[in-house]
């Protein structure tokens, strides 16, 4: 009897080690975690970040999904910048970004061609990534998960980004 307790136990380790998250050599880890980033998260702005010059991402984003109308204009659902080490959602108000909320981006990459995938954490825990389109760096698909095998079922194209003609 001690010989199978032992056994299950020993086996229970192997697995618990074995079924780590395996990171991908193209992520960085921001805060240097587990590697050292290519990151710069020494920030020269001040409050929220939302008008921060250390852009991961440059220029402002929308949802492709309309949200309101404001001064007789459909706008979008939210829009967006990467500032620092945070996605930053707001509206625009007499041509000013004006920010809702954040969200903490966890990785960062860029791809081979060029895009962009950025993996964040909503404030209820919710973990979600956004990925440039293959055809396209100027939209970024929205994924409701980090793991690349449930991106079929998690896409949605409401909350994905695309490139705003707004500065």
């Amino acid at each position: 009897m001690k010989k199978i307790v032992i056994a299950v136990l020993t086996l229970g380790m192997c697995m618990a080690v074995g079924c780590g998250n395996k990171q991908s050599e193209s992520e960085e880890i921001i805060g240097g975690a587990n590697e050292p980033t290519t990151i710069n998260l020494e920030s020269t702005a001040t409050g929220d970040n939302e008008n921060s010059n250390d852009s991961i991402i440059e220029g402002m984003w929308e949802t492709a999904s309309n949200g309101w109308e404001y001064d007789g204009e459909i706008q979008p659902q939210y829009y967006v910048t990467f500032a620092d080490d945070k996605i930053n959602y707001g509206h625009m108000k007499d041509g000013e970004f004006v920010l809702e909320y954040s969200d903490e981006i966890d990785t960062f990459s860029t791809t081979d061609k060029g895009g962009y995938k950025v993996q964040a954490t909503a404030s209820n825990g919710t973990q979600y990534t956004y990925q440039s389109s293959e055809e396209t760096e100027d939209i970024l698909e929205y994924y409701g998960t980090w793991n690349e095998d449930e991106f079929g079922d998690t896409y949605s194209g409401s909350a994905s980004l695309v490139r705003s003609s707004v500065e």
